[in-house]
């Protein structure tokens, strides 16, 4: 978690705040999306496992925008 809040404002703070925007849908739509097809299998421990999940994809985002970023 500690990373993608360093890439989101390291993102803003070269000036590009459309793709820290981004990723926050994506992580939103990536717990709803775990919700609905995790948590039936796993019950509790699906839930538990969302949010991780949508860190790793938020972060995967902005892993890719701050390395294009960076060249």
């Amino acid at each position: 978690m500690l990373l993608l809040f360093i890439y989101r404002n390291t993102l803003q703070g070269l000036g590009n705040s459309l793709l820290p925007t981004i990723s926050g849908f994506v992580e939103l739509g990536a717990r709803v999306l775990t919700a609905w097809f995790i948590a039936p299998v796993w019950g509790y421990a699906g839930i538990l496992v969302c949010h991780p999940l949508a860190w790793m994809g938020a972060c995967a985002l902005l892993y890719w925008a701050y390395s294009r970023e960076r060249k």
